[in-house]
């Protein structure tokens, strides 16, 4: 629209009594000057004020009052000064200084009992409006961004093999660790299209949701919410946005028919990773991976954009320096993902690691979405205890401060590559692997890996075989070492050794699988049951021979002095 059409200013009344503005003006003190006619608002009530009457050509907005050219807002060096019919100024902004006025959304009073002729006061506006600016023209003003967080991913605009609405689709991820619910959030573009999501529709942490025109009809697509005619999806230019429940945005996504975002046909637009700007055309691909009635596109699962003949296994972690097994190559693995939807022979297929050397793959398929782990040993008493799809031996090196892993096909081709080094920005851990944050992601970008944090096996981190995570596991309960002897008189020194752990909680722990270390080459992986009451203490030792120790009886429950 054009930039004064769409503008608009808001009144409020923060006294305690109605006022009439008859003959109250509006002006700059320099062009501009406007003369209210008698319009009564009521306490706490909005008057909003417009340029344009025409909401499609006005953004949206339904004012009480139209004044035309009167007023022109110009976006810097401008003011509004409020005088009542008596000429006594009653208020007044003044933007020419200490403002930050924003482009595409409105200037809004944070505290409408706060000074409004202080820029430290106003802020951005957050709330959605109909035609994709930002505003709450009479409702309460809303500058704080959304506390969930859904980002749009993938969006079917243009389907072939189904009648065009019909096979419209798009995905929505959910960023955050906790799952989200979208009952009353709100849907939209930048024009009539708008839908509120009226039954439950929950998006999983780390999940997506997808929604479509038509639960049946649209090539085989099962929705997690279908929206029928409120919305269209059209193919050359439009947005969507969504709302929280406030309709405060928490995403938005405007395509341009082919000039920067893809423009396919019979295939989804997909965001390469979730963690990229989805505003940037450049981030998003046309969808390879056929699905349903033959159309491309991945809705409910991350995104692949594959070239013709790509195959779709990807390495995913590696663990190039373990610490649990006694023999450190026994312990390196790397994991693949199978991102396609069937299934992927990898024999034949060629293993790279330092040193160039080599191994060929005898016999191996990863099933369609599956992960396997390839290991240096399948022995899990060796190998830290790891179930491995596949024993390519020790000839294949994964060097610890800098390596890599390629995989070729059969033709020798190179499948996917991973050379990681400090320099190059991955993590270089000790004791854990190196995991890729989302498998469709860059794995040649150190910044898209992490190191792991969740136990498995013999204690080493990592998750082999399974969906990566990069979060923080839950912090451990709170046993702590309260006394020491490391330098027994009356018995031998190293039989003599204990140490005593205190369980500080209200609830027992087992310290089954827990790791002693001394942070170095020691450690001891505690095996069975083994459990430190509520407030209890638990003795490990050395030797169990009470002569040899020195008297104590280990593995023997103590409770606290009183």
């Amino acid at each position: 629209m054009y930039d004064s059409r769409g503008e608009w200013i808001e009144l409020y009344n923060a006294g305690d009594q109605e006022a009439n503005l008859l003959g109250w003006t509006l002006s700059d003190d320099v062009h501009d000057r406007f003369v209210l006619p008698s319009i009564d608002i009521a306490p706490g009530q909005f008057l909003v004020l417009a340029r344009e009457a025409n909401t499609f050509a006005n953004g949206g907005v339904a004012p009480r009052l139209v004044y035309g050219n009167s007023i022109v807002l110009n976006e810097k060096n401008d003011r509004l000064i409020l005088r009542d019919a008596g000429a006594i100024e009653r208020d007044r902004v003044d933007w020419s200084a200490g403002f930050t006025v924003p482009d595409g959304a409105s200037m809004s009073l944070s505290d409408p009992n706060a000074d409004n002729n202080n820029g430290a006061n106003w802020c951005t506006s957050a709330s959605v409006m109909r035609r994709g600016d930002l505003g709450s023209p009479g409702a309460q003003n809303r500058c704080r961004p959304s506390t969930q967080h859904l980002v749009i991913t993938e969006i079917m605009q243009n389907p072939r093999l189904t009648a065009d609405e019909r096979g419209e689709y798009f995905e929505v991820y959910n960023t955050d660790a906790q799952p989200v619910d979208m009952t009353g959030f709100t849907i939209k573009d930048d024009d009539y299209d708008s839908f509120t999501v009226t039954t439950s529709v929950i998006v999983p942490a780390k999940g997506y949701a997808v929604f479509s025109n038509k639960p049946t009809t649209n090539g085989g697509l099962q929705p997690d919410y279908s929206y029928g005619s409120g919305m269209v999806l059209q193919n050359d230019t439009d947005e969507l946005v969504i709302a929280d429940r406030d309709l405060v945005q928490l995403d938005r996504v405007r395509w341009d028919n082919g000039k920067t975002f893809p423009d396919p046909d019979g295939a989804s637009m997909s965001l390469r990773d979730p963690s990229l700007d989805n505003s940037v055309g450049a981030n998003w691909c046309a969808s390879t991976l056929p699905w349903a009635a033959g159309d491309h596109g991945t809705p409910g699962s991350a995104s692949w954009c594959m070239t013709p003949g790509q195959q779709p296994i990807v390495i995913t972690e590696v663990m190039f320096d373990p610490e649990v097994p006694s023999i450190e190559r026994n312990g390196e693995w790397f994991e693949v993902a199978n991102l396609g939807t069937t299934p992927v022979d990898m024999s034949g297929w060629t293993i790279v690691g330092g040193d160039l050397k080599s191994h060929t793959i005898t016999a191996l398929t990863v099933a369609g979405g599956a992960h396997a782990v390839l290991a240096a040993n399948g022995d899990r008493t060796l190998n830290g205890d790891v179930k491995a799809a596949y024993v390519y031996g020790n000839a294949v090196p994964l060097y610890n401060t800098s390596g890599r892993v390629i995989l070729k096909s059969r033709t020798g081709a190179i499948v996917d590559r991973v050379e990681w080094s400090a320099a190059a920005g991955f993590p270089i851990p000790v004791g854990r692997s190196i995991s890729l944050g989302l498998p469709a992601s860059d794995n040649a970008l150190g910044a898209n890996w992490c190191e792991s944090t969740m136990a498995f096996g013999a204690g080493d981190l990592g998750s082999p075989g399974a969906d990566n995570s990069c979060e923080l596991p839950l912090p451990p309960a709170a046993v702590v070492v309260s006394e020491v002897m490391r330098n027994p008189a009356a018995v031998g020194d190293s039989n003599g050794e204990w140490f005593e752990v205190h369980n500080t909680t209200s609830t027992p722990v087992n310290l089954a699988g827990w790791t002693l270390t001394d942070g170095a080459s020691d450690h001891h992986v505690i095996k069975g049951s083994l459990v430190v009451p509520a407030d209890g203490y638990l003795v490990l030792g050395r030797d169990t021979d009470l002569e040899r120790n020195g008297g104590v009886l280990l593995r023997e429950w103590l409770r606290a002095q009183q």
